[in-house]
Protein backbone atom coordinates (compact mmCIF):
# COMPACT_ATOMS: atom_id res chain seq x y z
CA UNK A 1 0.00 0.00 0.00
CA UNK A 2 2.82 2.56 0.57
CA UNK A 3 4.35 1.97 -2.55
CA UNK A 4 1.38 2.38 -4.28
CA UNK A 5 0.66 5.52 -2.09
CA UNK A 6 3.86 7.05 -2.76
CA UNK A 7 3.33 6.27 -6.75
CA UNK A 8 -0.20 8.12 -6.49
CA UNK A 9 1.35 11.11 -4.18
CA UNK A 10 4.35 11.51 -6.70
CA UNK A 11 1.58 11.36 -9.97
CA UNK A 12 -0.40 13.89 -7.86
CA UNK A 13 2.84 16.49 -7.37
CA UNK A 14 3.83 16.18 -10.89
CA UNK A 15 -0.06 17.22 -12.09
CA UNK A 16 -0.28 19.48 -9.73
CA UNK A 17 3.04 21.27 -11.20
CA UNK A 18 2.23 20.62 -14.45
CA UNK A 19 -0.89 22.65 -13.22
CA UNK A 20 0.77 25.09 -11.52
CA UNK A 21 3.16 26.17 -14.86
CA UNK A 22 0.52 26.31 -16.83
CA UNK A 23 -1.75 28.38 -14.31
CA UNK A 24 1.31 30.77 -14.40
CA UNK A 25 2.27 31.17 -17.95
CA UNK A 26 -1.98 31.45 -18.72
CA UNK A 27 -1.67 34.49 -15.86
CA UNK A 28 1.23 35.94 -17.42
CA UNK A 29 -0.31 36.23 -21.06
CA UNK A 30 -3.67 37.42 -19.60
CA UNK A 31 -2.71 40.64 -19.55
CA UNK A 32 -1.49 41.17 -23.35
CA UNK A 33 -5.03 39.02 -24.24
CA UNK A 34 -7.12 41.22 -22.28
CA UNK A 35 -4.62 44.23 -24.29
CA UNK A 36 -5.24 42.60 -27.70
CA UNK A 37 -9.17 41.80 -27.01
CA UNK A 38 -9.70 45.61 -26.19
CA UNK A 39 -7.76 46.88 -29.10
CA UNK A 40 -10.04 44.29 -31.11
CA UNK A 41 -12.82 46.01 -30.01
CA UNK A 42 -12.02 49.50 -30.55
CA UNK A 43 -10.33 48.85 -33.93
CA UNK A 44 -13.59 46.90 -34.96
CA UNK A 45 -16.12 49.84 -33.56
CA UNK A 46 -13.45 52.77 -35.84
CA UNK A 47 -13.60 50.11 -38.87
CA UNK A 48 -17.26 50.14 -39.18
CA UNK A 49 -17.92 54.03 -38.57
CA UNK A 50 -15.01 54.72 -41.15
CA UNK A 51 -16.27 52.21 -43.34
CA UNK A 52 -20.04 53.50 -43.00
CA UNK A 53 -18.24 57.61 -43.41
CA UNK A 54 -16.72 55.90 -46.55
CA UNK A 55 -19.37 54.56 -48.43
CA UNK A 56 -21.65 58.03 -47.80
CA UNK A 57 -18.19 59.86 -49.37
CA UNK A 58 -18.13 57.61 -52.19
CA UNK A 59 -21.33 58.43 -52.83
CA UNK A 60 -21.61 61.31 -52.12
CA UNK A 61 -18.63 62.57 -53.78
CA UNK A 62 -20.26 60.49 -56.76
CA UNK A 63 -23.67 62.70 -56.20
CA UNK A 64 -22.23 65.74 -55.93
CA UNK A 65 -19.26 66.16 -58.35
CA UNK A 66 -22.13 64.66 -61.15
CA UNK A 67 -24.78 67.41 -59.79
CA UNK A 68 -22.20 69.55 -60.76
CA UNK A 69 -20.74 68.62 -63.95
CA UNK A 70 -24.98 68.49 -65.18
CA UNK A 71 -25.00 71.99 -64.05
CA UNK A 72 -22.20 72.99 -65.65
CA UNK A 73 -22.87 71.43 -68.97
CA UNK A 74 -26.70 72.93 -68.53
CA UNK A 75 -25.58 76.55 -68.13
CA UNK A 76 -23.87 75.99 -71.28
CA UNK A 77 -24.37 77.53 -74.33
CA UNK A 78 -25.17 74.78 -77.01
CA UNK A 79 -22.35 73.93 -79.69
CA UNK A 80 -19.80 76.18 -77.26
CA UNK A 81 -17.07 74.93 -74.96
CA UNK A 82 -17.59 75.48 -71.11
CA UNK A 83 -15.72 78.81 -70.05
CA UNK A 84 -12.13 77.94 -68.96
CA UNK A 85 -12.30 79.35 -65.75
CA UNK A 86 -15.30 76.73 -64.38
CA UNK A 87 -13.68 73.71 -65.69
CA UNK A 88 -10.85 74.94 -63.23
CA UNK A 89 -12.85 75.36 -60.50
CA UNK A 90 -14.52 71.92 -61.25
CA UNK A 91 -11.54 70.04 -61.22
CA UNK A 92 -9.98 71.68 -58.28
CA UNK A 93 -13.45 70.81 -56.54
CA UNK A 94 -12.87 66.85 -57.84
CA UNK A 95 -9.33 66.80 -56.99
CA UNK A 96 -10.29 67.81 -53.48
CA UNK A 97 -13.29 65.96 -53.07
CA UNK A 98 -11.09 62.88 -54.33
CA UNK A 99 -8.27 63.64 -52.02
CA UNK A 100 -10.84 63.86 -48.68
CA UNK A 101 -12.37 60.44 -49.93
CA UNK A 102 -9.35 58.84 -50.11
CA UNK A 103 -7.93 60.00 -47.18
CA UNK A 104 -11.36 58.32 -45.28
CA UNK A 105 -10.74 55.38 -46.91
CA UNK A 106 -7.38 54.78 -45.89
CA UNK A 107 -8.39 55.84 -42.07
CA UNK A 108 -11.31 52.97 -43.01
CA UNK A 109 -8.47 50.41 -44.57
CA UNK A 110 -6.21 51.08 -41.15
CA UNK A 111 -8.57 50.50 -38.58
CA UNK A 112 -9.32 47.42 -40.38
CA UNK A 113 -5.97 46.48 -40.54
CA UNK A 114 -5.37 46.28 -36.85
CA UNK A 115 -8.68 44.96 -36.35
CA UNK A 116 -7.27 41.99 -38.10
CA UNK A 117 -3.92 41.74 -36.01
CA UNK A 118 -5.77 42.17 -33.06
CA UNK A 119 -8.06 38.98 -33.71
CA UNK A 120 -4.46 37.03 -35.24
CA UNK A 121 -3.32 38.05 -31.81
CA UNK A 122 -6.03 36.80 -29.82
CA UNK A 123 -6.05 33.33 -31.47
CA UNK A 124 -2.15 32.66 -31.03
CA UNK A 125 -2.52 33.35 -27.31
CA UNK A 126 -5.93 31.20 -26.96
CA UNK A 127 -3.78 28.69 -29.26
CA UNK A 128 -0.58 28.60 -27.30
CA UNK A 129 -2.29 28.22 -23.92
CA UNK A 130 -4.25 25.42 -25.33
CA UNK A 131 -0.96 24.37 -26.64
CA UNK A 132 0.43 24.62 -23.15
CA UNK A 133 -2.58 22.82 -21.63
CA UNK A 134 -2.04 20.05 -23.23
CA UNK A 135 1.31 19.56 -23.12
CA UNK A 136 2.54 19.77 -27.24
CA UNK A 137 4.99 22.44 -26.65
CA UNK A 138 7.35 20.51 -25.21
CA UNK A 139 10.39 22.27 -26.81
CA UNK A 140 11.79 25.55 -26.12
CA UNK A 141 12.18 26.42 -29.65
CA UNK A 142 8.23 26.01 -30.49
CA UNK A 143 7.48 27.86 -27.47
CA UNK A 144 10.34 30.34 -28.49
CA UNK A 145 8.37 30.73 -32.42
CA UNK A 146 5.16 31.19 -31.15
CA UNK A 147 6.15 33.81 -28.41
CA UNK A 148 8.13 35.72 -30.94
CA UNK A 149 5.06 35.82 -33.38
CA UNK A 150 2.46 36.98 -30.39
CA UNK A 151 4.86 39.22 -29.66
CA UNK A 152 6.05 41.10 -32.62
CA UNK A 153 5.94 45.02 -32.93
CA UNK A 154 2.86 45.86 -33.92
CA UNK A 155 2.21 48.17 -36.88
CA UNK A 156 0.56 51.26 -36.82
CA UNK A 157 -2.25 50.09 -39.58
CA UNK A 158 -1.53 53.16 -41.92
CA UNK A 159 -1.55 51.71 -45.51
CA UNK A 160 0.95 52.94 -47.44
CA UNK A 161 0.12 55.26 -50.34
CA UNK A 162 0.73 53.95 -54.10
CA UNK A 163 3.84 55.69 -55.42
CA UNK A 164 3.64 58.86 -57.27
CA UNK A 165 3.98 58.45 -60.82
CA UNK A 166 7.57 59.22 -62.63
CA UNK A 167 9.05 62.39 -62.86
CA UNK A 168 10.29 63.46 -66.87
CA UNK A 169 13.78 63.69 -64.90
CA UNK A 170 13.22 60.64 -63.48
CA UNK A 171 11.93 58.60 -66.68
CA UNK A 172 14.91 59.94 -68.43
CA UNK A 173 17.71 59.67 -66.75
CA UNK A 174 16.24 55.57 -66.33
CA UNK A 175 16.67 55.12 -70.07
CA UNK A 176 19.73 55.27 -69.91
CA UNK A 177 20.25 52.66 -67.43
CA UNK A 178 17.91 49.73 -68.74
Amino acid sequence: WQTEFDQLKAQHQQDMEKLRKTFNEEMGLRAPMLYWKDKQTTHGKWSKFWGTVSFIGIVGAAGGLGFQIHDLLKNTPANTAPETWRLAVLALVAVFTVWGVRLIVRLFLSHQHLYTDAQERITMVQTYLSLMEGEHLASRNDRQLILQALFRPASDGLVKDEGVPFSLAEVITRQGKS
